[in-house]
């Protein structure tokens, strides 16, 4: 049996966002509003969405909402992934890697999956832990197909939320603080940043 990876990486700590108060209805009506707004070939009335967003609450409210779903939440640190893929390890047989290898087989891991948020990768392992045909330790694009839905909608939000912004009070119908969102070249950028992984000390025993 695998012993857990060593979790030696550095414990990145995400920034907590204070947002101003929302009702929990608003809140699912907005998330609502985001997804439908999202899709490729969404319908846009200008003038009934602004009409349905004032109808959800305080405009400060709305607005600091939709820039945390289109900033989105932290994508998972190498700490995160060294803890959640070494406690999957545990429920399977694997061989015994060097050290070398082991760093190799987990930045393949961080490089692969750097979209994922540590929630959506936890969701991943735990799904394919509690399907009782999984006999063996994941590959990334196994994992990823099980996190493939919620990237997806947590995308589509993203994308809703782009747009409203635009049609907050004081908007011009122009947002140009707001970048076109690319995930091809967010995932780049991600594993760029994450390629120290190989390097971290982190060891699958």
């Amino acid at each position: 049996r695998q012993q857990p990876m060593a979790q030696q990486a550095e414990t990145v700590q995400h920034p907590a966002r204070n947002l101003a108060t929302l009702p929990t209805t608003s809140k699912a009506s907005l998330a609502s509003l985001m997804r439908r707004m999202g899709e490729p070939k969404a319908y846009r009335d200008t003038d009934r969405l602004r009409l349905q967003l004032q109808k959800l609450g305080d405009p400060r409210s709305i607005e600091e909402h939709l820039r945390a779903t289109f900033d989105g939440p932290p994508r998972a640190t190498v700490r995160e992934f060294a803890t959640k893929l070494g406690n999957l390890a545990l429920h399977y047989w694997r061989p015994d890697f060097t050290p070398e290898h082991s760093k190799l087989l987990y930045g393949d891991f961080v490089r692969l999956l750097a979209a994922l948020t540590a929630d959506e990768l936890q969701a991943a392992c735990d799904e394919w832990v509690m399907d009782p045909l999984n006999r063996f330790y994941p590959t990334p694009g196994q994992l990823y197909e099980l996190a493939k839905d919620r990237i997806t909608d947590r995308a589509r939000q993203k994308a809703g939320a782009e747009y409203l912004l635009t049609l907050m009070p004081d908007g011009t119908g122009e947002n140009p603080g707001m970048k076109p969102f690319d995930p091809r070249a967010e995932l780049a950028a991600l594993a760029e940043k994450n390629i120290g992984f190989v390097d971290c000390g982190v060891s699958g025993g």
